[in-house]
């Protein structure tokens, strides 16, 4: 079944595949869009602005016969397309001169969505390159896992220097399809002017009727005017919006990967032209299957067939621009290998099987009267039969059927001429001589003038263009002709007249004229033009018409809503309505681009603009609220439609009368403020002051509520339900940004105006962004510098008071807080000294910026990380030492002499250890700064062991002295409800955790006694 469409304008794409691009004619042409290569359309209506696509370029296109930018030549050679739901690949296989990996660069890419989630439409892996073959090529493989990853629309993207952007798509789907397109092509190639195109999808399973259909295209929109057919009709002339991937797929199942894909691509030139914006050139004839690129004018040929025109065969097992690669490279050259291969070329192409071969999986050869890629080209010879490779006749009688010529016996395109068929004719009869072109009966068409030798008709109007606009606005028309031989275009006046015979030029006004080799072209406004008026470019000479044109020109209906808007709420002064979308059952033509809210006093006749929307994708209804009207008063709204263009407001929708404001509230929140709060300055408190005086109405309040917002069309609404409420404390806010707030107050019969607004920007914390550097390391201090904070070099916002530095041993030991340094715009470099430290320990310090007010310390970032150094002990312990020591040594001596005379004399043995007297004095040692003493016994080991003891002691106790003294003097850990930065408590500075008073680093006394 089919179902008709006549107006399905909105399908909009974003196919970077396409190469969709916007060219604005600087002269008169104001707009013209063009697709897949790039050219826009000629003897037919050039849309201004009627796509809303991914890519724009601004520019003008001047025609240079044969010239244009090149693509790279480029192969998709897709295998197991027809398998998705099996381990799928393809290959980018680079053609001479663009197979330099070096020069060109290759990608991969999925062009589209064609199932419901982002888990769903992966993007393809990354290209790999295969060197070491006899032909090197690029590579991209698809592994299933299970979730259909190779079902959709791929690409393989090439760019290199010198030449255009090139990507080559390519469909892939599931072998158990339950819908497949019907003739078992999965791309298909119109021109912009075609007529009646259809896209027709087959239903595999008996289970699963019609009627289940669903149609998309990849704008993600549902086709609903083609719910429950399997025939897509595009009623109307092809136009670029149409181009795409168009979707068929069962209700509810389009998550299955199962349905049937087709890839429309749209030339931008009608058949047989290329060159946008005019589409004045020519195209070549293409022969065997092959395309015409509307951007060169060449053509782009099929899998197998090679040459300027395509005549030249390649035979089985070949493929690329010359025919230089193969499927395999095995000697016996097997004819047969590129089965099952779909072959992808450069748009405006799309995909093929390979030559000789067809079917969804392109392993069903042709039959003997068909033949090239996916057998899509028919033999014409005696015996009807062909080799399927080439189309060469085979069979006893090997002579092409009459009226054909060629190796293959292809003939001729209908009105051309020459040996290759690549000379245009332009007869009355459309018959003309083969070799020549003279007309054979009937003279020159009536745009062609045979006025000059050799009389084949070629100097005439060429091409005539106008730019579709919206009605009442006055339409850009272009007329072109092309001189046949030389200077034939002098004595003729090029012009466009309202008449076909005679010259009319009333409200067409001449806007420029331009010749370029052997064109010349003239630009016209005309004005006061209506639908389907028809306009007349003229070749005059001596007042006489000697060739004609006609254009028929098409406005655009411009939309209107058929329903009046909907009522929603009212308040003393708003009035708040909704209207639906504007779709195809309304007025005009579409796409919509905005509506117009307009409001009136019911009893006056002069409508005034509320405000503007915007139209939203995929957005149904539309709401807005008219502030500032006046209370207890009648007012009437109407809604009026914009298509895209100048002068594209259509008339006022059906109005909403007569709907009353409630009685005026009066009052206002006063005195609205807005300030930071939060330990880390996050949170926004909005406060405002109930009105002074009562409110009219006999109404109390029932509610307040805040508005803020970003952006003007991002406001957001909080009801604050408590009627005696003075502020509210706003979260989540994005730091950086500033906001705008207001407040309005509510009573039963409605919502006040807005209070005064304030705006605050949510700050960022600030930071050093550079390491804090060392200046000098001692065994117990460390100084560290620091440049100041800088806005705009630093993170965070101003305004900044203070730096605070910390310091700690290690990761394991918690931050130590230092004295505040305060910050100031005219000190460029800060330091900072540490004192206090464990002599040679690894250290952490940074330091961190404090902005103004509570919770402004910023974030600990820049960690410098330095070791102390070993100390060497005081001056007063080496002094010690130095005394000690022949101290003792004399001691020692005393001793051994003391003993030696007791043993002589006593002959007795030592009966006990010898421990430390309490009568001997430290100053017989040298030691000064402490009373106790010492007294040596007669046994020499505990003479040792005393004067060892003495040394210990005196050490301990200058180390001693020295701890308390810089305790005490020299570094002091600040007060817990002590803050260098206003009245925050400790806490909050060390995240919780306090601080203890003592000094962290103190080392545990030594015993007093020592015992052998």
């Amino acid at each position: 079944m089919t179902y008709e469409v006549n107006a399905v304008k909105r399908l909009f794409f974003k196919f970077e595949h396409l190469h969709i691009r916007l060219l604005i004619e600087n002269c008169l042409l104001e707009a013209c869009i063009y697709s897949s290569s790039g050219h826009c359309p000629t003897h037919y209506i050039m849309e201004q602005n009627s796509v809303s696509i991914a890519l724009f370029i601004s520019m003008r296109l001047l025609l240079v016969s044969g010239s244009g930018e090149e693509y790279v030549r480029l192969t998709l050679l897709s295998i197991n397309h027809f398998k998705s739901e099996e381990d799928s690949l393809y290959q980018c296989r680079l053609s001479d001169p663009d197979n330099d990996p070096e020069q060109v660069t290759v990608e991969s890419l999925r062009t589209g969505w064609t199932r419901e989630t982002a888990e769903e439409n992966p993007d393809p892996p990354d290209v790999v390159y295969y060197e070491e073959t006899s032909y090197p090529y690029h590579r991209v493989e698809m592994i299933n896992n299970g979730n259909d990853n190779a079902f959709g629309v791929f690409a393989c993207k090439t760019t290199k220097s010198g030449k255009r952007e090139t990507i080559v798509s390519t469909t892939k789907m599931r072998s158990d399809a339950d819908i497949v397109p019907e003739n078992a092509l999965f791309t298909q190639t119109v021109s912009i002017g075609d007529r009646h195109v259809s896209i027709r999808m087959i239903n595999t399973t008996k289970e699963k009727s019609v009627e289940k259909f669903r149609w998309r295209n990849n704008t993600h929109l549902w086709v609903d005017t083609n719910v429950g057919v399997d025939t897509f009709t595009i009623g109307e002339p092809i136009e670029l919006y149409h181009a795409g991937i168009y979707e068929c797929h069962i209700a509810g199942e389009r998550s299955l990967a199962k349905h049937g894909l087709n890839l429309l691509i749209v030339r931008a030139c009608p058949s047989t032209r290329w060159g946008p914006p005019d589409c004045e050139g020519v195209c070549d004839s293409c022969y065997n299957g092959g395309v015409c690129d509307e951007k060169t004018g060449k053509c782009v040929c099929a899998p197998g067939f090679h040459g300027e025109n395509c005549l030249k065969a390649c035979g089985g097992n070949r493929y690329g621009y010359t025919c230089t690669q193969r499927c395999t490279y095995a000697e016996d050259d097997d004819k047969t290998k590129c089965k099952k291969y779909l072959f992808c070329l450069v748009h405006p192409f799309g995909c093929r099987c390979s030559t000789g071969y067809e079917g969804l999986d392109c392993e069903k050869e042709c039959n003997e009267n068909t033949f090239g890629a996916s057998c899509l080209q028919s033999c014409h010879c005696v015996s009807d039969r062909c080799n399927r490779y080439t189309g060469e006749c085979e069979g006893t009688d090997t002579s092409c059927d009459p009226g054909w010529t060629g190796a293959n016996c292809q003939e001729c395109l209908e009105g051309y001429f020459g040996s290759d068929c690549d000379q245009e004719c332009h007869c009355s009869s459309d018959k003309c001589n083969k070799e020549s072109g003279l007309c054979q009966s009937g003279g020159c068409l009536p745009q062609w003038a045979d006025l000059f030798p050799p009389y084949s008709c070629k100097t005439g109007l060429y091409i005539s263009v106008y730019t579709k606009v919206n009605a009442r606005v006055p339409v850009p028309v272009s007329c072109t002709a092309v001189q046949g031989s030389a200077d034939s275009l002098g004595g003729l006046d090029l012009v466009l007249s309202r008449n076909y015979q005679s010259l009319n030029e009333t409200n067409i006004r001449l806007e420029n004229v331009s010749s370029l080799e052997d064109t010349k072209t003239a630009w016209f406004k005309v004005e006061n033009v209506e639908e389907e008026n028809e306009l007349f470019c003229q070749l005059r000479s001596n007042n006489e018409r000697v060739a004609v044109m006609n254009i028929t020109i098409d406005v655009y209906d411009l939309p209107e809503l058929v329903t009046a808007p909907n009522f929603i709420k009212t308040s003393s002064t708003t009035v708040t309505i909704s209207w639906a979308a504007w779709d195809e059952s309304n007025k005009g033509t579409p796409p919509v681009i905005a509506y117009i809210l307009y409001y009136k006093l019911s009893n006056d006749l002069d409508w005034k603009i509320a405000t503007t929307y915007q139209v939203r994708d995929y957005q149904d209804e539309y709401n807005a609220t008219v502030r500032h009207l006046d209370p207890d008063t009648l007012y009437d709204f109407s809604v009026a439609a914009v298509r895209e263009g100048p002068g594209g407001e259509g008339p006022k929708s059906p109005v909403l009368k007569e709907q009353k404001t409630k009685c005026d509230a009066g009052k206002l929140p006063e005195n609205v403020q807005a300030k930071i709060l939060g330990d880390r300055q996050e949170l926004v408190e909005i406060s405002w002051q109930i009105p002074s005086e009562g409110m009219p109405c006999g109404a109390g309040i029932t509610k307040f509520t805040v508005y803020y917002s970003r952006l003007e069309s991002d406001v957001i609404q909080i009801d604050v339900p408590e009627p005696t409420a003075t502020s509210f404390i706003l979260s989540y806010l994005t730091a950086g940004w500033s906001y705008t707030f207001y407040v309005t107050l509510s009573t039963s019969d409605g919502e006040s105006e807005e209070s005064n607004k304030v705006e605050i920007i949510v700050p960022v914390l600030p930071s050093l962004r550079s390491l804090p550097l060392l200046r000098s390391v001692t065994c117990d201090s460390a100084t560290i510098v620091w440049k100041k904070w800088t806005e705009g070099t630093d993170q965070g916002t101003p305004p900044v008071v203070e730096y605070i530095p910390y310091h700690r041993m290690n990761a394991w030991f918690e931050w130590v807080l230092g004295d505040s340094v305060t910050h100031s715009d005219t000190v460029g470099e800060y330091q900072y000294t540490f004192h206090n430290l464990k002599e040679d320990s690894t250290y952490e310090f940074c330091v961190v910026v404090v902005r103004e007010g509570y919770g402004g310390e910023g974030d600990k970032t820049g960690v410098l990380q330095q070791n102390t150094a070993l100390c060497l002990g005081p001056p007063g312990y080496v002094v010690a030492i130095s005394v000690l020591i022949p101290v003792t040594i004399l001691l020692l001596i005393a001793a051994a002499v003391v003993v030696f005379f007791k043993r002589n004399r006593s002959n007795k043995n030592v009966s006990s250890a010898p421990r430390i007297s309490e009568d001997y004095n430290y100053e017989n040692s040298g030691y000064k700064g402490t009373d106790k003493n010492f007294s040596l016994e007669e046994n020499d080991v505990g003479t040792r062991k005393s004067a060892y003891e003495g040394m210990k002691q005196h050490k301990k106790a200058i180390d001693k002295q020295e701890t308390t003294a810089k305790t005490e003097s020299e570094y002091e850990i600040p007060n817990a409800n002590k803050t260098s930065h206003g009245n925050l408590p400790k806490r909050q500075l060390f995240g919780g955790n306090s601080v203890r008073e003592e000094n962290l680093y103190e080392v545990p006394n030594e015993p007093e006694d020592f015992q052998i």
